[in-house]
């Protein structure tokens, strides 16, 4: 068995100041894969990458980089939990596995909440309800395509007239898909590159938006429970130093419980045919 991995604390907290100190948009990114952190473990990601729009009002939008984090805990093995910190906001959710196996299925619904005062002193506040399905193609023991579905519901409030749309504060409905493919260097350690895009079902004040955001996420912690298959490696590894040793390697049959000894088979004495008589 190998040795659970260490979680580097002290690397977290310069994420997360870059996370709270850049960006300017609301998230719409995934940040994890369909299958739950397993029990009792925690696992971390940080995302960069960028925010974008394209309105039928006023055409592409500013672009705005993005840097986010987040963590979740397995509270089973087929529920997670998670909480997600960004510029404008933060997100908290809930991830019910409803299939493991070649294809993992699972369901994550999470609420958001984000926030902006401009130099004008006009405060934007923004709520969000998200509800993705998350699908994962599991290619090999390293590689997973996951899409999916996501849907995702605004509303804003703001005091005054002002609509700020270079913001993304979007409201009403939105219906968008993702895609992702998490590549697992070790037991414990993912990169993972995202695009999501949504379209507003309902003009909002903005008009018709399309929204995409885009990245290279990391994720580190929660390590898969080791495998038979993985143990038999291990122990292969451990024989192949052995024989590297200069240790001659034992006879055949070494260590076998002995038998006792059959005793020697005999045939019976035949005598000789007599002479033929003259």
């Amino acid at each position: 068995m190998r040795p659970a991995h260490a979680v580097p604390w002290e690397g977290l907290l310069p994420v997360l100041a870059v996370a709270l100190a850049c960006g300017g948009c609301p998230s719409f990114s995934t940040l994890q894969v369909p299958r739950t952190v397993p029990e009792g473990e925690l696992r971390f990601a940080a995302l960069a990458g960028g925010v974008g729009a394209l309105s039928d009002d006023s055409g592409p939008s500013p672009r705005s980089a993005q840097f986010e984090v987040s963590a979740r805990y397995g509270l089973s093995d087929r529920v997670d939990v998670g909480v997600k910190l960004y510029s404008l906001g933060i997100e908290g959710g809930v991830k019910w596995l409803i299939l493991r196996g070649p294809l993992d299925i699972a369901l994550a619904p999470a609420v958001s909440y984000a926030s902006f005062d401009d130099q004008a002193g006009t405060s934007f506040n923004a709520f969000y309800a998200h509800l993705p399905l998350l699908m994962g193609w599991n290619i090999s023991d390293r590689v997973t395509l996951s899409f999916g579905p996501k849907l995702m519901f605004g509303y804003q409030f703001r005091s005054g007239d002002v609509v700020r749309d270079d913001l993304l504060l979007i409201e009403g409905l939105l219906v968008g898909l993702y895609v992702s493919v998490p590549i697992r260097i070790g037991r414990a350690f993912w990169i993972a590159p995202e695009v999501n895009a949504y379209a507003n079902v309902t003009n909002g004040a903005v008009g018709a938006v399309t929204i995409y955001q885009g990245g290279l996420a990391f994720m580190f912690g929660g390590a898969e429970p080791a495998r038979p298959a993985d143990d038999a490696d291990d122990d292969a590894d451990i024989d192949a130093d052995d024989d590297a040793s200069g240790v001659p390697p034992a006879p055949p049959g070494y260590g076998a419980t002995p038998t006792a000894p059959t005793a020697p088979t005999t045939e019976p004495l035949v005598p000789p045919p007599a002479p033929a008589a003259d």
